[in-house]
């Protein structure tokens, strides 16, 4: 089955070795623009966070849908990019992920945001609930943390504060398990 949506590829990205493997949503403008996972303004956050525990030189970085999402009116013009992608679309690209991933062998695979947790890691209920919960994918431990866009959108401080700290333990915990940081209590 062929995805719908007409938009560029973004086809996952990994590095060498990939010890983690992220999965988002779908891309975003900037994505869709450079062919890349997570370069836009909410993926240079998450690039950001990875360094601050020593996963950047070792993740790898995908969607559950590979085109950035839309909907086309009858005249064909599009609209309302960035919608959360359909079933059907990510149904059509998973395959192609999950071959990435097998590719890869990651230790670990991390959903970032309840879209991808959902549809390709199975997880139930909101994304709150499912934060840090760990259970396994293909047999690779997987988790989720909050997408870093969620983190952008107008929210009280100690929400924010909050949410980044559970992302934090979260990649801090993948990151003492793979050895590459020591297990502290502050970053």
């Amino acid at each position: 089955m062929d995805c719908p949506l007409k938009t560029n590829s973004v086809y996952p990205s990994t590095s060498e070795p990939t010890l983690v493997f992220l999965i988002g949503e779908a891309p975003g403008e900037i994505e869709d623009q450079l062919g890349i996972p997570f370069v836009g303004k909410a993926g240079r956050s998450l690039r950001g966070w990875l360094k601050k525990f020593k996963l950047d030189a070792v993740a790898g970085y995908g969607n559950a849908c590979l085109h950035r999402p839309y909907d086309e009116l009858p005249d064909g013009t599009r609209t309302n990019y960035n919608r959360v992608p359909t079933e059907q679309e990510m149904s059509a690209c998973v395959p192609i992920l999950e071959r990435f991933i097998e590719r890869a062998h990651p230790q670990f695979i991390v959903f970032v945001g309840g879209t991808s947790a959902k549809f390709v890691g199975g997880y139930k209920g909101t994304v709150g609930s499912m934060v840090g919960r760990w259970k396994e994918y293909k047999g690779i431990p997987c988790t989720v943390i909050y997408h870093p866009s969620a983190l952008m959108r107008p929210m009280a401080k100690a929400k924010r504060v909050e949410w980044e700290r559970i992302n934090f333990s979260v990649l801090r915990e993948i990151s003492v398990k793979l050895g590459l940081s020591r297990d502290e209590a502050k970053h």
